[in-house]
């Protein structure tokens, strides 16, 4: 899965102005019980945004990822701007323990969003979908719950056709690690095609251009996530998001 996610990069954007949005995030007593997490108003707990993909999609700006502490996945997040950052809506509940990867469209409303449950390891990969252009999605699992495994990628070549290569995590007797599998749904249901012990590849080598002409980069100074456009003369800053959500003090309850 790639990553754009960098606490240490140390050189701020020049042309810096806005105040980065922040993800609303509410440090809840049950959350830190699940995590495991021990906080304190001595040794809080910081609670960061870590983006995975931005893509755009006309005029909207879509930014999948999760928010994390230092030791866990917390919440899965997806996050759409139509006004350049200016303002921004969460379209879909968070997931608890997972996270949001991949974004594709193949129209203006047809769009797809692969994810996987990451905490305590990774499986149950599923895919949030829309058909009306990322007003609303539903979330449609690839194998059935309890699972290991994470998408590595996916491609649909249209609104119902389409691949993608799985990771199972391990090889066993029954079944070989790397798996893939095709849609004629639209990515409602999957049929396995064809197992390796090696990676396999789903779509083409290279990213589109939604994806590859955008990239989040992380900015110390300002404590956020620059969200940047290729340019003809280089990366330029559209918006910025808030790298540090909230200080959780509260101390978990131990379980009896």
């Amino acid at each position: 899965m790639r990553r754009v996610f960098l606490i240490s990069v140390l050189t701020a954007y020049s042309a810096w102005a806005a105040q980065p949005f922040k993800p609303a995030f509410t440090c809840k007593e049950d959350d830190l019980q699940w995590a495991g997490m021990t906080c304190s108003d001595q040794e809080p707990c910081a609670v960061y945004l870590e983006i995975s993909t931005v893509y755009q999609v006309g005029a909207k700006l879509f930014v999948t990822g999760n928010i994390h502490s230092t030791q866990s996945t917390l919440y899965s997040i997806l996050l759409e701007t139509d006004d350049t950052g200016a303002t921004w809506r969460e379209p879909v509940d968070r997931l608890r323990g997972a996270e949001l990867d991949s974004t594709q469209f193949v129209s203006a409303e047809t769009g797809w969003i692969s994810g996987q449950r990451v905490y305590p390891i990774a499986g149950d990969p599923f895919f949030l979908i829309t058909t009306d252009g990322g007003r609303s999605w539903h979330k449609s699992d690839v194998l059935s719950e309890g699972s290991d495994g994470s998408i590595q990628k996916f491609w649909f070549d249209s609104a119902k056709t389409g691949t993608l290569a799985l990771d199972r995590g391990g090889t066993s007797g029954e079944q070989m690690r790397y798996a893939r599998y095709e849609t004629m749904t639209g990515g409602e249901s999957w049929a396995i095609r064809e197992t390796s012990e090696k990676p396999l590849t789903a779509g083409p080598k290279l990213p589109s251009t939604a994806e590859s002409a955008w990239r989040a980069r992380g900015d110390s100074t300002h404590k956020a996530l620059l969200i940047e456009k290729q340019g003809e003369s280089g990366w330029k800053q559209v918006t910025a998001l808030a790298l540090e959500l909230a200080q959780c003090t509260g101390e978990a309850p131990k379980p009896k």
